[in-house]
């Protein structure tokens, strides 16, 4: 678990993500949907060395009948408890939606911005240190 302050995490729910996942390693905390094109690169990662830090990158499962969007919700709550500093979540290959804003919300007091491949979600960092 991983306490640094001022974390930006990415959370990937691009079942295709594949390569982009190694340089994306090396930047912080990585989590990643398991499909046949990401699972292999993150074995690679943890077989290489090539990561942020000895817990990244990790993959999460998608939940089966699901929509992506579903995946990232549920998965929200084990980053926040790995990564409880973080001030930015990136979130690739979904998009941002109320549900999702509002699922971030529950965890972080802050805004969204969307990006060509998802969402950034930044902390107000003047409310980092209030309970969820």
């Amino acid at each position: 678990m991983s306490n640094t302050a001022g974390e930006h995490v990415t959370l990937v729910a691009d079942p295709e993500f594949g390569e982009q996942a190694k340089a994306r390693a090396r930047i912080g905390p990585l989590w990643v949907i398991d499909s046949p094109t990401n699972t292999p690169v993150i074995k690679e990662l943890w077989a290489s060395g090539e990561r942020y830090d000895a817990n990244s990158p990790t993959h999460f499962n998608a939940v089966a009948g699901r929509s992506l969007e579903d995946s990232v919700i549920a998965s929200i709550d084990t980053v926040d408890t790995h990564h409880p500093n973080w001030t930015t979540c990136e979130i690739i290959g979904a998009a941002l939606s109320p549900r999702l804003l509002r699922a971030l919300l529950e965890y972080a007091h802050g805004s969204a911005v969307e990006t060509p491949t998802g969402l950034i979600f930044s902390r107000d960092k003047t409310l980092m240190q209030e309970p969820k």
